[in-house]
């Protein structure tokens, strides 16, 4: 199978959706959570950038100090699942614009405006 025709075939499935869904809930989830965080706290992303044991110690020990440490767990085991979706998302985007029909060109500008919106996030 040609990787023209396995974008072909993404791009039809429901999957697509169901990965915009799932990155848009990501998102929601993530913009609430970093709202309702400890004052002064590190991220997740700050953790994942702690290329230190020290750092990375220092940082899960002002998340338990702040009682951030259980949700920001949580944080980090959706943070790993969202870059899944995200591709998945993409990916079918990029499959619909292989797909060849009379609407290509209007269909090409919708979905390289959501690309637009959803790499210029935050």
């Amino acid at each position: 199978m040609s990787p023209t025709t396995a974008l072909e075939r993404l791009a039809r499935s429901p999957i697509v959706a169901l990965c915009g869904v799932l990155a848009a809930l990501f998102l929601l989830y993530f913009c609430g959570t970093e709202r309702a965080a400890a004052e002064r706290t590190p991220g997740v992303i700050e953790l994942e950038l702690a290329f230190t044991e020290e750092r990375f110690s220092g940082i899960v020990d002002r998340w338990a100090e702040a009682g951030a440490l259980a949700v920001q767990q949580r944080n980090l085991w959706l943070d790993l699942l969202f870059p899944f979706a995200y591709a998945g998302l993409l990916t079918g985007l990029l499959g619909m614009l292989a797909l060849p029909s009379s609407s290509n060109l209007s269909h090409s500008w919708r979905i390289a405006s959501m690309l637009r919106n959803l790499i210029s996030w935050k």
